[in-house]
């Protein structure tokens, strides 16, 4: 789900054999994606690993994100802090 998209849209399905999907803007008639079955794959893997798009649940997801960032932060944090304690002294 991209929060820049532009709705609302027409969608075109061409008979290609690819799954290839066209949106059109209704208030601009520009086409504003362009898609078939591999890139759509592609862009859902990508959600899902990189956004976590597979917990369907927004606020659940939405905390699940900020633990881990806040994990993520904690153990920099304390490698910073490892470094400093393991240095040789002089």
């Amino acid at each position: 789900m991209n929060i820049f998209r532009v709705l609302p849209v027409y969608r075109f399905d061409l008979a290609d054999g690819l799954g290839t999907r066209v949106y059109v803007s209704t208030t601009t008639g520009s086409v504003t994606r362009h898609t078939d079955n591999r890139r759509q794959f592609e862009a859902n893997f990508f959600s899902n690993f990189h956004k976590l798009a597979f917990i369907p649940d927004k606020v659940l997801r939405d905390w699940v994100l900020v633990g881990l960032t806040a994990a993520t932060a904690a153990v920099a944090l304390l490698g910073v802090a490892l470094f400093f304690v393991m240095r040789p002294r002089r």
